[in-house]
């Protein structure tokens, strides 16, 4: 993994972007087991069939075979990917998992992971693999989102905090909360919710493990409060207006899009640093 550093300034803007870069293969480690945690806990606790976990392994191996033939394809070797192996693991716990119809534990992770090698920009990906795949199958092929394995909250929270410390993501994290919490409290007092609940409809699995997701945000600290504020604000706007889309996923995805330009906004033009994986 390269971490290019154009200028001087740069350098001193985004250190800690290039520390994550250097450390991603044992960040890829931490999330793999946090969340494996997480789907093993739920399928245990609500004693789902085998076809559920024949689910969740063909997302996994689709994700992973399909990433290492197309790292085969550009470099002539194939090679395994714990971003892949992210990517099956996250559309496996989000997804509806006993469907009828297993087409769709193919073609999400397939998704997922041709987005991450075909739409990019300065060698970054554009969109988090796994949000893409999750609603191109969500609105093509009527795939559930039900983050059926983002819960217990006593399990999430321990474990995505750990996640946003390892990858220095508060920027991120606080910034969408501090938009977000605001708007939704609002939203509840208007419609006779209470505190909690309004304050429940923030995803903690969302805003802990998804939102921190290094490859398509921001690198300068100040685009990043930006770009977590932008997620924030349309989170409950989708919510509010589309209530029938998942709004954080579609949140993701549009600040996914607008992070370049968010980016270039925030570090007076200079270009991010490229990197020289797909990892």
């Amino acid at each position: 993994m390269q971490c290019l550093l154009r200028t001087k300034s740069w350098e001193a803007e985004n250190k800690v972007d290039c520390e994550i870069a250097m450390k991603i293969p044992l960040l890829y480690q931490y999330m793999i087991f946090s969340v494996s945690i997480l789907v093993l806990f739920n399928v245990y606790q609500d004693v789902f069939t085998l076809r559920v976990i024949e689910a969740v392994l063909m997302s996994i191996l689709t994700a992973v075979l399909l990433d290492g033939l197309m790292i085969m394809r550009k470099d002539g070797k194939f090679r395994f990917s714990g971003g892949a192996l992210i990517s099956g693991l996250i559309i496996a716990a989000l997804l509806e998992p006993d469907l009828e119809n297993k087409f769709i534990y193919f073609v999400s992770p397939t998704l997922a992971i041709l987005s991450k090698h075909l739409i990019r920009v300065y060698g970054r990906n554009v969109f988090n693999p796994a949000a893409f795949g999750l609603l191109a199958t969500s609105l093509l092929f009527h795939g559930v989102i039900t983050w059926w394995a983002a819960t217990p909250f006593y399990l999430v929270f321990p474990f995505g905090l750990f996640i946003v410390y390892k990858m220095k993501g508060w920027h991120l994290v606080l910034s969408f909360l501090l938009t977000a919490a605001p708007l939704y409290i609002i939203y509840g007092i208007s419609h006779q919710i209470g505190f909690i609940d309004s304050i429940g409809l923030i995803n903690g699995f969302f805003v802990l493990f998804m939102l921190t997701e290094h490859k398509a945000a921001p690198l300068a600290a100040r685009a990043k409060v930006i770009y977590g504020s932008f997620i924030g604000f349309f989170s409950f706007a989708v919510h509010f207006y589309y209530p029938q889309i998942d709004n954080t996923i579609l949140a993701l995805l549009i600040g996914n899009l607008a992070s370049p330009s968010i980016n270039k906004w925030a570090t007076k033009g200079q270009p991010p640093p490229a990197t020289g994986s797909v990892n």
